[in-house]
């Protein structure tokens, strides 16, 4: 009897150790498992509020950009800008107020919080707008305290207003912390959690901890070395703000370089841990199996909650693009449409009027160029309201030198290739401009010390769409590695520092393209450049009116011959193509001493056209004024793309006519018509 009572224990410890150690390791495991899900699912909320906040920043910083191309921004009447400012204020529930600001002396031209024209304190702290003036990309600042005028804390983003290749001016929107709160709060962390968003420095922006009086002091010293650290996200462990032990995780914005941090009371996280080990107490068969059905329960929940919660997440980030698209790009929509409608209607019915059209156009380009920088906002979620018209690919890449060229810099190296195109393409050009000069900023960046961009049109057939019109950008950079390449046109996606780029380019390109039923590829390999191949469509419409012909209302050149004298191969050989259209006959002169080999040949030439800035020891003017003495009759006519280079003056007349680029071909055409008339 004893010896069976032996063995029934020995067969009752044979079955329940395997189990009582299974169930063990089981329950430990389901507890790691749920310790991992709860801290991914921090870690992804955290991500997610950093994502929204950086869509709120990355909208002002547009609204300032595309203020800062407005011809109203003029230095000796800036008035008008300032009204405009005003109503962008108006329309603009987060921000408080907007200044104009010198990044050298710090002086306040004007600032929407007082009536124009009233003196304002010089800036102190002009650390932004250095940064601004020194990178020209927009920056956006850490918490602000308050100040003598303004009296609670503020954050601003600063953008540089470039001309001339020069920065005169930073524009900076002001904006109350509590529109950044609002998105921390919006989350619906518990109670028992506590968020705070800290600048770069370590300040407190905002907390979810009641109180205000928080913002602007220094953040707890676990988050100071967090941030210290230099990792994007992660997650650590300490003392929080009278927490005695949190599990905090956090991510580093790459746009604003702020950071989202959530501290989590450590007993809600060790819940788990401390019922596995409840359970592992527990004796017995039934106590076994009981903990076997619960590990089975709790490995199933988790793994329901991670379906959960990748769709929920997947939806969340879709929305969160889709909101962009609200707001404050459709209220500067209907804007610039209104005012775009009304000029036009203008500019017909002043054509007599050489200088009120002249001023429409330039209110035309200006209006068009802000049209660009909205329709960005909505590109790369795939919902702009797209404006296809018949489209000369070749031309409207001709007419974007220029931008492209200010865009890139000189150190980098031009080649337009483009090939004869028979057809037209049914595309919004307004997008198509904005994908083109994305394209050719990420090869700016992609070349730090210069190289080729090369931009190639050509005609295909193909089994999709029949003939198609193939558009490829090529540099000569740095290229991207597989695991980059793959990721290259996910939304917010990027290679570059914090605040240097928000990953928003390609993706642009990728949804204008896919909405406009063509493709988009990419080519590239480490240290051997990238290519972009973008292909439409090709249309053939029944009737296409040329509007950039219909535009040109000079006077035909009649035979006359031009001497066109510039450096810049593109810029001759565009205004050379405009000259001839308009039968004009065209001698073209890369400097100024083959401009002075021609005045001397026995040539027929009755305008010379220079750009002012030449290389070699002649400038424009110097040209100009030898063209005059080897050939008193001749007409000169100087283009530059400097504003600022001044002309002298006889008895008060300038001492030649001037065209300022970029110039339309109205313009010239009529500069043209009006001294050979003479």
């Amino acid at each position: 009897m004893r010896s069976l009572r032996s063995s029934l224990i020995i067969l009752l410890l044979a079955v329940l150790l395997p189990i009582l150690i299974f169930a063990t390791v089981q329950a430990v495991n389901s507890a790691r498992q749920e310790r991992e899900a709860f801290e991914l699912g921090t870690r992804a909320r955290v991500r997610q509020v950093i994502e929204e906040l950086d869509r709120q920043l990355y909208g002002e910083i547009k609204v300032l950009q595309i203020l800062s191309f407005s011809d109203l921004l003029q230095p000796d009447d800036l008035a008008r800008f300032y009204d405009l400012a005003q109503r962008v204020v108006a329309t603009e529930p987060n921000i408080t107020h907007i200044l104009l600001a010198d990044p050298v002396t710090g002086r306040q031209p004007f600032s929407t919080i007082r009536p124009f024209g009233t003196p304002l304190p010089v800036l102190t702290a002009r650390s932004m707008l250095e940064e601004a003036a020194r990178t020209r990309q927009p920056v956006i600042s850490g918490i602000i305290p308050q100040g003598a005028v303004i009296r609670k804390p503020l954050v601003s983003v600063g953008v540089p207003v470039i001309r001339d290749d020069s920065v005169p001016y930073i524009l900076a929107a002001v904006f109350d912390v509590n529109s950044l709160k609002r998105i921390l709060l919006a989350d619906n962390i518990p109670s028992s959690w506590t968020g705070l968003l800290v600048d770069r420095t370590g300040k407190i922006i905002a907390s979810t901890a009641g109180s205000d009086e928080l913002v602007g002091t220094a953040a707890p010293e676990v988050v100071r070395e967090a941030i210290a650290s230099g990792e994007l996200e992660g997650i650590y462990s300490g003392a929080f703000m009278g927490t005695a032990e949190a599990i905090t995780p956090f991510y580093t914005s790459r746009l604003s370089g702020w950071s989202i941090h959530y501290a989590v009371p450590r007993g809600e996280i060790d819940t788990p841990l401390l019922r596995s080990r409840l359970i592992t107490a527990g004796t017995g068969g039934l106590s076994v199996l009981a903990a076997l059905l619960l590990a089975g329960l709790v490995a199933r929940d988790i793994a329901q909650r991670r379906r959960v919660e990748q769709s929920m997440e997947e939806a969340q980030r879709m929305e969160i693009v889709g909101r962009m698209t609200g707001g404050m790009a459709h209220d500067f929509n209907n804007l610039l449409t209104v005012i775009l409608g009304n000029l036009e209607i203008a500019a017909k019915r002043v054509r007599s009027d050489d200088r009120t059209s002249r001023a429409l156009q330039i209110a035309l380009g200006a209006v068009e160029r802000g049209g660009h920088l909205i329709q960005q906002l909505l590109a790369f979620a795939r919902r702009q309201p797209l404006q296809p018209r018949p489209v000369a690919i070749n031309a409207l890449i001709r007419k974007m030198m220029p931008l492209i060229r200010q865009a890139i810099g000189s150190s980098i190296e031009q080649d337009y290739r483009l090939s004869a195109l028979p057809d037209w393409c049914l595309v919004d050009p307004a997008q198509l401009e904005s994908a083109l000069l994305n394209l050719a900023i990420n090869a700016r960046d992609a070349m730090p010390i210069g190289g080729r961009l090369t931009i190639r049109t050509r005609a295909l057939e193909t089994v999709r769409h029949g003939q198609e019109v193939e558009i490829t950008v090529t540099d000569t950079g740095t290229g991207m590695s597989p695991d980059v390449l793959d990721k290259a046109f996910q939304p917010f996606f990027t290679t570059k520092e914090i605040g240097k780029g928000t990953g928003l380019g390609l993706s642009q390109v990728y949804g204008f393209m896919q909405q406009s039923g063509g493709t988009v590829a990419i080519d590239s390999k480490l240290g051997a450049g990238t290519t972009v191949t973008l292909r439409l469509p090709c249309a053939a419409p029944a009737a296409v009116a040329d509007s950039e012909a219909a535009a040109v209302h000079g006077v035909l050149g009649a035979a006359r011959s031009v001497l066109l004298v510039d450096d810049e191969a593109d810029v001759r050989a565009t205004i050379a193509s405009t000259l001839r259209e308009h039968d004009y006959r065209v001698v073209e002169a890369g400097d100024g001493s083959a401009a002075i080999d021609c005045l001397i040949g026995g040539a027929a030439i009755d305008v010379v056209i220079c750009d002012i800035a030449m290389p070699g020891g002649l400038n424009g003017i110097d040209i100009a004024r030898e063209a005059k003495r080897l050939r008193p009759g001749v007409k000169v006519l100087l283009i530059s793309g400097d504003p600022s280079a001044a002309l002298e003056t006889v008895s008060g007349v300038p001492e030649f006519a001037r065209l300022s680029k970029p110039f339309r071909q109205s313009d010239l055409m009529r500069e043209l018509g009006a001294m050979l008339s003479v």
